[in-house]
C-alpha cells in the first residue's frame, strides 16, 4: 500500500522478547509495532483490564462489535495517552477455554486444590481464585515445560493456543468454558504514528484493517481444525450445558465488584457493561 516507502520486518515467536518486553520495545520505539495480550497491558494501564472480566460477552461476535465500537476506539485513544502506545486493531485470540491434568472439570467443586497458570493479571488471579483453583501467574514462554513437569496442573487458554502449542500432549481434560473472549493488541507508538504523512498514517490504518479481517477469519475458519486436532491428541473435552456454565458465571460474579474496589479507569466500568449488554442483545 505504501508503494515501497514503509519496509516491513516480521519477528516472531517471541524472538525479540516475551509479551511484557514488546510493549516496551513500543514504547521507546525500539520496535515500531507489536501484537500483544490484553493481560500484558495490566502492568502498563487499567484501561483493558475491564474487557477480560469473566463472561462478559455472549459469544465472539459481540466481542467484535464491542471492539469495533465506538467504546473501542475511546479504549485506544485512552492507553495511547497513557502509555505512547496505541491500538490500531483487535484481534481475536480466542474465546479461553480450561485444560488440566487430573480431572474432567463440570463444577467449580471440581477446580479446588488445582493448580493453574494465568496470565500475569491480578484479574486472572482474582477470576481463578473465586473459581476455587489455586491460580500460579507465569510467563507463556514457560508455560508447555511447567505443564509437563507438573508445575501447575492446568492452564486457560483459546482452542487456537491449545492446539498449535500442542498442550494437549501434557493435559488430559479440557473444558469449554468460554469464561473470556481474549483479544490480543496490535499496536504501534503513537508518536510514530502520529509523525507520519497523512497519506502513510492512512496506510497503517487500511494495512491494521485488514490485518484484522484476516485474523478473525481465520479464527473462525480453524476452530473446528484445532477441538479435532486437540481430542485427536488424547485431550478428553467435557462441553458445558449453559445451566453448568451459569454456576461458573455465578461463582465468579464477584470480580465485578473486586474490580470497582481496586480499579478506576478512565473508560468507565458502567461505560464497558453497558456496552457489553447493548452488543450481546443484538448477537
Amino acid at each position: 500500500l505504501s508503494g515501497g516507502r514503509f519496509k516491513v520486518e516480521v519477528y516472531d515467536n517471541n524472538t525479540i522478547g516475551a509479551s511484557r518486553e514488546l510493549v516496551e520495545g513500543v514504547q521507546a520505539n525500539e520496535i515500531q509495532m507489536a501484537e500483544c495480550s490484553q493481560s500484558v497491558y495490566a502492568s502498563f494501564t487499567d484501561e483493558l483490564m475491564s474487557v477480560g472480566l469473566p463472561f462478559l460477552f455472549k459469544n465472539r461476535q459481540a466481542g467484535y462489535d464491542f471492539f469495533d465500537s465506538e467504546v473501542g476506539d475511546q479504549i485506544a485513544d485512552v492507553i495511547a495517552e497513557q502509555t505512547g502506545v496505541r491500538i490500531v486493531g483487535y484481534f481475536e485470540n480466542g474465546i479461553r477455554q480450561l485444560t488440566n491434568s487430573k480431572r474432567p472439570v463440570t463444577s467449580p467443586d471440581d477446580m479446588k486444590g488445582l493448580k493453574i497458570r494465568v496470565m500475569e493479571s491480578p484479574l486472572y488471579i482474582e477470576m481463578f481464585t473465586e473459581m476455587g483453583a489455586n491460580p500460579s501467574p507465569m510467563a507463556f514462554s514457560e508455560l508447555y515445560t511447567a505443564l509437563q513437569q507438573g508445575t501447575v496442573d492446568g492452564q486457560d487458554n483459546p482452542w487456537t493456543i491449545v492446539s498449535t502449542n500442542a498442550f494437549y500432549e501434557v493435559q488430559s481434560y479440557a473444558t469449554d468454558l468460554s469464561h473470556t473472549f481474549d483479544i490480543t493488541c496490535f499496536s504501534i507508538n503513537d508518536k510514530f504514528y502520529q509523525d507520519l504523512p497523512d497519506d502513510l498514517r492512512e496506510v497503517v490504518d487500511k494495512a491494521a484493517e485488514a490485518a484484522v479481517e484476516t485474523n478473525r477469519t481465520l479464527s473462525i475458519e480453524l476452530e473446528n481444525e484445532y477441538i479435532a486436532t486437540i481430542e485427536g491428541g488424547g485431550c478428553q473435552i467435557t462441553r458445558l450445558t449453559d445451566e453448568q456454565r451459569q454456576v461458573f458465571r455465578d461463582a465468579t460474579a464477584g470480580c465485578y465488584d473486586w474490580f470497582r474496589q481496586n480499579y478506576n479507569p478512565t473508560v468507565s466500568l458502567e461505560t464497558i457493561m453497558a456496552k457489553a449488554e447493548e452488543v450481546n442483545a443484538a448477537n
